[in-house]
């Protein structure tokens, strides 16, 4: 968006346009800081956080049907072709009992986030809270029938975590424990890689934090400088306006990393997680509130990448067209600069300026006019005398 010009300075009227632009230019930038400073809040609050990143829901967790079901497939592994072998009776009451008695040291949900997870319990399957700060966490009142535990862990290193609360005998029944040494090798490296990846991403949105801060200051001093998003009359502000382009372009391309390294990597572990555990009911969940956030602050960032960019970069020149003679008439702003084009291209010209010179010295720009056949061969070219233009036969 640019300002019209008009005798050689802006307009002092600033038309709808300009005023959706202007805002669109500010609220961008203050949005995307808002939703980060809160976002980055909720990271770090004691105890539950409002905004977590990812969450395990074992509340419908099934150990009797997920211990069946792998055993039931271990024996069918090791069936030959002319015997079936199944389950027995006995094995299945011991699961039921083992199930129930396990089921009482599990926790309900687990919220993690960049720094901490969180362990809900239902209080009446908590006998000793005070037994919970042994452990060196925090135990929180959340609500009249929960309780909350959390550590300091990382992001997001599921069977580190469920191994010490109750999840070890699924790890080990679904050979993802530490004692299989060679599976837990590869899960290791998985998400030592992975962890890497993401413990980036937080470097990254505070980049784009302090990016946004850095545009809302630069384009207030544009705006307070010229009252206009963009003078292009003016050199400085113009350097200026598309430096700042360029850096709103880094600032999306900083952000598209983050939102696809975040995703794509706990996409991964959630896919992992539910292989590990799908037959146990336990299902792994992206926070809605996280992802949602973070994806559009990534949006925000496109349009404020957008709203520079395009009229910076995408629309045509434009030129200081007035003529501020004496007599105050001013030519439209095409004219006046084909005009200024003509004036340039004769004071360059010196056979132009001989012959221009000696049909003054001789005759009139009104007697030249009234008599066309002065030449017969002749080339038109445009002058400008005073106020008025005239086209002189030569």
């Amino acid at each position: 968006m640019a300002g019209v010009l008009s005798g050689g300075k802006l307009k002092d009227i600033v038309h709808v346009k300009d005023v959706v632009h202007i805002t669109l230019v500010f609220i961008f930038p203050f949005i995307s800081i808002v939703l980060l400073v809160v976002m980055f809040a909720a990271q770090h609050t004691d105890g539950l956080s409002f905004m977590p990143v990812v969450q395990i829901d074992s509340s419908r967790l099934d150990l009797y049907n997920g211990m069946y079901s792998l055993l039931q497939q271990g024996y069918s592994d090791m069936s030959s072709d002319n015997t079936v072998e199944t389950v027995t009776t006995s094995t299945v009451l011991l699961i039921a009992n083992l199930s129930t008695a396990l089921l009482e040291s599990t926790p309900n949900k687990v919220y993690s986030t960049f720094k901490k997870s969180c362990f809900l319990f239902d209080r009446s399957e908590v006998d000793d809270s005070s037994e919970l700060h042994v452990l060196g966490g925090t135990v929180l009142n959340s609500s009249a029938s929960l309780a909350a535990y959390c550590e300091d862990t990382r992001l997001f290193d599921y069977r580190t975590l469920l191994d010490n609360w109750g999840y070890s005998y699924m790890l080990a029944l679904t050979e993802t424990s530490k004692a299989d040494d060679s599976s837990y090798h590869d899960y290791q490296t998985s998400i030592d890689a992975k962890s890497d990846a993401i413990n980036r991403v937080p470097s990254l949105l505070v980049f784009v934090l302090v990016s946004q801060f850095v545009t809302l200051l630069v384009s207030f001093y544009i705006w307070n400088t010229r009252r206009h998003i963009i003078a292009r009359a003016n050199t400085t502000l113009l350097v200026l306006g598309h430096a700042l382009s360029i850096w709103t372009l880094i600032t999306f391309i900083v952000a598209l990393v983050a939102c696809l390294t975040m995703t794509v990597n706990l996409l991964s572990l959630r896919s992992m997680a539910e292989d590990d555990f799908a037959s146990f009911g336990v299902k792994v969940k992206l926070c809605t509130n996280f992802f949602g956030v973070m994806w559009t602050v990534f949006a925000i960032s496109f349009f404020t990448m957008a709203v520079w960019v395009g009229p910076m970069w995408c629309s045509a020149p434009e030129h200081d067209d007035t003529d501020d003679d004496d007599a105050g008439s001013a030519y439209d702003s095409d004219e006046g600069y084909e005009l200024e084009r003509f004036d340039t291209v004769l004071d360059d010209d010196d056979d132009l300026d001989f012959k221009l010179g000696r049909l003054e010295r001789d005759h009139t720009v009104e007697h030249m006019l009234r008599k066309p056949s002065f030449s017969q061969s002749s080339s038109s070219v445009n002058v400008k005398n005073g106020s008025s233009v005239g086209r002189i036969i030569i």
